[in-house]
């Protein structure tokens, strides 16, 4: 669009000049502007223990959120990280895995960053915890892979365009001669596993793949037995009809404080 052209007007005529009309018949404003939105995670930094979970649109927090517990938060952090423990939350539906091959290559690459800082730092990452729970919706019951369409075969092009960008292109310079841990697993496993999800989870590294919808009491309870006396931050971004679903599952827990966004703005649930 034009940012020169006028696509729409609102005026009147006061009997002699046009002049801008902002009200209506009933007085109230004819265009209203909500914002700046508040981010779910900005309440990151408050627990030890946190959820971060995302359906639709909220796979970009949740990939960014990802990204900055193991690069920043684990990696350079000292002591207490804030969180020590995340557990990641992708909710994402099978015909929609094309297209979101990108937060592949993220989970990969965040991966090999925790394997790496487990063989380096082993007593440091004792007390770090990170899952990644991904439930894959609508899958249907004849679900295929193929990875010939996958195989870059050298083409750096290629790669960018099957994978996304890589998080820090210097971690794969071939030139590059630092040893460097990674996880014993590909995006192709990592892609496989959520294209032909099991009845069951099943884990790859810290990464567990569910078949169908979550049933939050089953997600929440087992992570506040664990974490027993501890206040748990849950952050969601999504579409409206699961963060309906987050409320209701929290109900039946305690010691749990629920962010939402969207909509207009962050909803803290009292205890």
């Amino acid at each position: 669009m034009s940012p020169k052209k006028a696509y729409d007007e609102f005026f009147h005529w006061d009997g002699v000049n046009k002049v801008p009309k902002t009200t209506g018949p009933d007085g109230r404003n004819l265009l209203c502007i909500d914002g700046p939105m508040a981010a779910p995670t900005q309440h990151l930094g408050e627990y030890g223990t946190a959820m971060i979970v995302g359906a639709g649109i909220g796979v970009t927090p949740v990939r960014a959120t990802l990204q900055s517990i193991v690069y920043y938060r684990f990696k350079r952090g000292i002591g207490h990280s804030f969180p020590d423990h995340a557990y990641c939350v992708w909710i994402v539906n099978w015909e929609q895995l094309a297209a979101y091959r990108f937060m592949v290559r993220a989970l990969k690459e965040a991966e090999d960053e925790l394997y790496d800082m487990r063989k380096k730092n082993p007593e440091q990452m004792k007390t770090k915890v990170l899952q990644m729970h991904i439930f894959v919706t609508s899958v249907p019951k004849n679900a295929a892979f193929d990875a010939s369409e996958l195989e870059s075969e050298g083409d750096k092009q290629k790669d960018l365009a099957i994978w996304g960008p890589h998080y820090d292109d210097t971690l794969h310079d071939e030139a590059r001669t630092v040893s460097r841990e990674t996880a014993p697993f590909t995006e192709i496993d990592i892609y496989r596993t959520l294209c032909c999800p099991e009845s069951e989870p099943v884990s790859i590294g810290d990464i567990i793949v569910h078949n169908g919808r979550p049933k939050w009491p089953d997600l929440f309870g087992p992570i506040q037995q664990h974490h027993s006396g501890e206040t748990i931050g849950v952050m969601f971004c999504g579409p409206d009809v699961v963060a309906h679903e987050l409320k209701v599952g929290k109900k039946k827990q305690t010691l749990l404080c629920l962010y939402i966004s969207p909509p207009i703005k962050i909803v803290v649930l009292s205890l």
